[in-house]
């Protein structure tokens, strides 16, 4: 079994390379774990905000292409 830190380690792995999904994975891994691991909790609320401003810019993108010809 993986313990916290280890998950907590291969989350911030994953939010340097801006896997968001992965990171919020493993923050709530390590969670599931140690409820009171408060690092863990801080990088999942940023992985969450990353990833709805991510998805936000995606709408934007697919809302001002222009039609194709």
């Amino acid at each position: 079994a993986k313990k916290v830190d280890d998950l907590y380690i291969a989350a911030l792995v994953s939010a340097a390379a801006a896997d968001w999904e992965q990171t919020i994975k493993l923050c709530e891994e390590a969670l599931a774990m140690d409820p009171g691991f408060i690092p863990a909790r801080k990088v999942l609320e940023q992985a969450q905000t990353s990833l709805n401003l991510v998805k936000q810019i995606e709408s934007i993108r697919v809302e001002t292409k222009p039609a194709v010809q």
